[in-house]
């Protein structure tokens, strides 16, 4: 069984495992539509000039990847869903006007299985209430979005834009697994320390105990107090670190409080020290 396919992918088939093992394929198989997969089956389509496929079973090996899907929707087939469908046919048709890769080009394919999605949608009181699927965020109490979205074609749009962005980030992996490994992050509250920068902005410093449990930070903010997260390279490179807001109530990531203008994590026990004031970035120092 293959999860993660997605149209595009592509398979050589073979008779049985002893063609496999001579390289004695019988031709190459495509899915052709999203709509061709199927909880527990997928239809496979032969390619154009592709050798006839008379036979009833083989084996098929995946050689190429599908198109990168950001979101997986699920919503029911009733009428009051219907501006949600239009504003999905929306998204589709502005892919399809731009159908080369690009940053601002999202794949939202439809699923049948909600458990299969990111994200389920349904109207209720002329509303669009969106509940989170993704166990990534559920196992840790997020089953919602807090905010409804009016049931509007272009509200719900935007909206189906900005949660493609978001899981798109959010679904990214490393291609060199060896960097994250040696990068650690630290959440502390700061204190004013009697350096200064050339700016003459005073530098902080951490005090008190790392607040990241299991990967989360629970934690009552005081208005009062200054937090920050620290950053240690132990790589052998520089690193420049960006940072963004990603928004769990909207769904919105936002990087106009993001702007750093900072120096590169250099290699061998670089640390950056990052000040946040209730949530809101205030200043970046590095030592």
């Amino acid at each position: 069984m293959i999860h993660g396919l997605s149209k595009g992918a592509q398979f050589k088939f073979y008779r049985d495992h002893a063609s496999f093992l001579s390289g004695s394929q019988l031709g190459v198989l495509e899915i052709a539509e999203d709509s061709d997969i199927k909880v527990d089956s997928t239809i496979l389509s032969p390619l154009p000039r592709s050798v006839d496929l008379a036979v009833s079973k083989g084996i098929a090996v995946q050689t190429r990847a599908g198109e990168q899907v950001d979101l997986y929707i699920h919503v029911r087939f009733e009428l009051d869903e219907l501006p949600i469908f239009n504003a999905l046919v929306k998204q589709m048709k502005a892919t399809e006007l731009s159908p080369e890769p690009s940053p601002s080009r999202y794949r939202i394919v439809h699923t049948d299985v909600k458990g299969e999605a990111h994200l389920a949608f349904e109207v209720k009181d002329n509303v669009v209430v969106a509940e989170i699927v993704d166990v990534r965020a559920r196992a840790h109490g997020l089953i919602r979005i807090p905010y409804p979205i009016e049931a509007k074609v272009n509200r719900i749009h935007s909206f189906l834009d900005h949660a493609a962005h978001f899981y798109r980030h959010l679904s990214s992996e490393p291609k060199n697994t060896y960097i994250p490994s040696k990068i650690t992050f630290e959440f502390m509250e700061l204190v004013q320390t009697d350096d200064f920068d050339d700016d003459g902005y005073p530098l902080m410093g951490a005090t008190g105990p790392n607040i990241i449990k299991n990967d989360i930070i629970n934690i009552v903010a005081d208005r009062n107090k200054r937090y920050g997260m620290r950053v240690t390279n132990n790589t052998p490179w520089d690193l420049y670190p960006y940072g963004f807001l990603f928004s769990n109530s909207t769904l919105k990531i936002s990087k106009s409080h993001y702007t750093m203008n900072l120096y590169p994590l250099t290699g061998f026990r670089s640390i950056l020290y990052v000040s946040l004031r209730w949530e809101v970035l205030c200043r970046s120092t590095s030592h």
